[in-house]
């Protein structure tokens, strides 16, 4: 696995599990992890050359207020494109996150993994995600660094990360000052 991917596969695994979180199967777990074992995210690409697959679940992994996560923007059609390919998701606070693997994670399994790291979202994708997820392997996310909620786990994550409900929601607008325009809303209530 080359420096970027493990990088581009938490990206990949955000988005994709995002997308799977109807089902609310996750529960909230504790786990400590010792500080030596608790890095910055930064440092993922190097850490993938130092430690085998099977030891990855043994870190974790953390966002300081005002890390920039870029997020790719893609847009597969024949009608529209994206002017900006990428924005920046600005962390408002300390967020920690780890990735579970199963630990008799076949090399298929890891192929398939590195595989979703593209921009194209087909239902075979969704079904290797599903299956992956069946395998074991998750994404989890913290407040503390202490206890976790499964990024599909939606109850979980509402407890973890002390918000009561979210939106998302997509309009567009016109007038004579800005002309038309299109909005993307994605709002946490606490």
């Amino acid at each position: 696995m080359n420096n970027n991917n493990l990088r581009q596969t938490f990206i990949a695994l955000i988005c994709l599990l995002s997308i799977l979180t109807g089902c609310d199967s996750g529960k909230i777990i504790t786990k400590i992890f010792p500080p030596e074992k608790c890095l910055h995210y930064v440092a993922i690409p190097s850490l993938t050359d130092r430690i085998p697959r099977s030891e990855i679940s043994s870190y974790a992994f953390f966002f300081n207020p005002k890390d920039k996560l870029p997020v790719k923007l893609t847009v597969k059609s024949d009608l529209l494109a994206v002017a900006q390919d990428h924005i920046d998701i600005v962390a408002k606070e300390k967020l920690f996150f780890f990735l579970q693997v199963p630990p008799d994670m076949t090399e298929k399994q890891w192929q398939t993994l590195k595989a979703l790291n593209d921009e194209t979202v087909t239902d075979r994708k969704i079904k290797d995600m599903h299956d992956l997820l069946a395998a074991g392997l998750m994404l989890y996310v913290s407040r503390d660094g202490e206890h976790w909620a499964p990024m599909n786990g939606g109850t979980a994550m509402k407890e973890i990360l002390g918000y009561h409900e979210g939106r998302i929601s997509f309009g567009m607008s016109a007038d004579k000052g800005e002309g038309l325009t299109a909005s993307l809303l994605v709002q946490f209530i606490r």
